[in-house]
């Protein structure tokens, strides 16, 4: 479930993206669904009900769409070498790649050369949940008024 201060803040920032989204909600879902995110899960919640475009803690960070997750997870398992239990949640753009377990929930923000931590378990994670990422990762926007 996405914390009320998240949804506050998302609400406060909702725009056309926002409305395609949740007309585009059954879509999404099944999108999610196909790449082993549950239904009731937080992201597919984020995702069907707000979308994953909107203003953030840094431009660095972009969630990625549906439609990219399978790609990203799959360039990051193959080409970086990230355990299979890992989705990407963002591409490697920002010099780095936010990663979830997926049997967790964990997300993890991972800068080049520390691949081989997040694999050996010595990579301390951005958040335990997913629902506690989204805390941090509107945070700025949320204690600006933005």
């Amino acid at each position: 479930m996405i914390p009320n201060d998240v949804v506050s803040y998302l609400e406060s920032v909702e725009d056309a993206h926002t409305k395609w989204a949740r007309d585009h909600a059954g879509d999404t879902a099944k999108s999610l669904s196909e790449i082993g995110i549950a239904p009731d899960s937080t992201i597919a919640e984020l995702y069907t009900r707000f979308g994953w475009s909107f203003r953030t803690r840094s431009a660095r960070y972009e969630l990625l769409a549906p439609s990219e997750i399978a790609e990203w997870t799959g360039y990051a398992h193959d080409e970086l070498g990230v355990p299979r239990d890992f989705i990407a949640l963002t591409s490697n753009e920002g010099q780095g790649i936010f990663l979830m377990d997926r049997n967790s929930g964990t997300v993890y923000d991972v800068a080049y050369g520390q691949f081989d931590s997040l694999e050996n378990g010595t990579l301390p994670p951005v958040a335990e949940s997913f629902a506690d990422f989204l805390v941090w990762y509107v945070g700025d926007e949320q204690r600006s008024g933005t």
